[in-house]
């Protein structure tokens, strides 16, 4: 027990066991006049308890914990800063700590080696990665500028040019992912770190499926995703379902919702969402917001079209299509016609009883509003 001296640090609760027992490697050198004592805070103290929103602020390795800046299901991550390169870091973190299992540790692994692959202006940049004391971490570029989460007001109430620029960005950020075998499967605006000049920066890849590698770290059958950005293939759970079409379907209500401040599918209740997204048309952008160009609504719904194959065939496309507008030029998307838009409602009502196997009766329909007129 160390007495309450000068060089007395406030220490976290003993682990129970043997009081006695202690690694001499994670001790430090005191004054000769003062014993041994453990770093204070140390970082087995990451498991603040559950509701606690002012964690601890330990040396995490030769990292000074500043600040935590958010978490979800799977991590944490705070401010942090490298002690030896003297710079701020994000650190993120498994929320379970030491008691991570095999699937959390895999795919906490699977977002640090995603991320290391890309090289983009607007794709969040790994630093380091390590584990301290039987916690794993990883170190990345500090973005300053909040998430796009936060600013959705901002977009909603100013030119939709400004929104469109910054979707144009992130669409080429999400092309260069999928060019690397790379799908997010979890884009939304609070994955969308913005920098402090306000360039957008795509960041958590926690749900990352690598294209040309058969590992899947989530159970089979299981819907992985945050809901309202989960495209109608998603939702089934089934992994040969999942395309780079499903990460275009995310960005399109990404686009809805900075144009308009609403999501196109809203509803309490998780089941009926799904129901929607899976068989509903999204309602026009325009009804929330009148002022908006007609060719903004059709790249916007050429997003959101439920057959995988009607969408943008790349995130490239998109991304084009989007300069196109910004530069008054006209846009490759072209609306639907109405057979086509009732050969989609057909395809919603019975694609998805058989995994999305389009069914011989959508085939008489056009496949373009040219063959439709004729």
């Amino acid at each position: 027990m160390l007495s309450k001296g000068p060089g007395f640090v406030p220490q976290p609760p003993e682990p129970k066991g043997n009081p006695q027992t202690t690694d001499p490697q994670l001790t430090t050198q005191a004054p000769s006049k003062t014993p041994p004592i453990t770093p204070p805070l140390s970082p087995v103290t990451l498991d603040f308890p559950s509701g606690n929103d002012e964690p601890p602020l330990p040396h995490f390795g030769r990292y000074e914990l500043l600040e935590k800046l958010g978490g979800g299901g799977m991590g944490l991550v705070f401010r942090a800063v490298d002690t030896q390169l003297h710079r701020q870091v994000a650190l993120k973190t498994i929320r379970e700590g030491v008691f991570a299992d095999g699937q959390e540790i895999g795919r906490f692994l699977n977002e640090a080696h995603a991320i290391a692959k890309l090289h983009h202006p607007n794709i969040i940049s790994i630093y380091d990665i390590g584990k301290e004391q039987g916690h794993h971490f990883f170190t990345m570029q500090l973005a300053s500028g909040g998430t796009l989460s936060q600013h959705l007001d901002d977009f909603a109430h100013s030119e939709p040019k400004r929104a469109v620029a910054l979707m144009e960005k992130i669409a080429r950020a999400v092309q260069c992912a999928h060019e690397r075998q790379i799908l997010h499967r979890d884009l939304k605006p609070a994955n969308i770190l913005l920098d402090e000049n306000g360039e957008p920066l795509v960041s958590d890849f926690g749900l990352v499926k690598f294209l040309d590698q058969d590992q899947e770290l989530t159970r089979a059958g299981k819907a992985m995703g945050t809901r309202p950005y989960m495209s109608p293939e998603q939702l089934t759970g089934l992994k040969e379902n999942m395309s780079p079409a499903s990460d275009i379907w995310s960005l399109g209500v990404i686009l809805y919702e900075l144009l308009t401040e609403r999501r196109p599918f809203v509803s309490p209740s998780d089941e009926e969402l799904s129901n929607l997204i899976k068989s509903a048309d999204p309602p026009s952008p325009r009804q929330h917001r009148r002022q908006l160009d007609r060719d903004l609504e059709t790249i916007v719904f050429k997003c959101l079209r439920k057959n995988p194959a009607q969408r943008y065939a790349t995130a490239q496309q998109l991304a084009d299509d989007l300069k196109c507008w910004l530069e008054q030029r006209p846009i490759h998307a072209r609306p639907l016609s109405w057979p086509e838009r009732f050969g989609r409602r057909l395809l919603a009502t019975s694609c998805f009883s058989n995994s999305l196997k389009p069914t011989s009766g959508f085939a008489i329909f056009p496949s373009s509003s040219k063959r439709a007129r004729q």
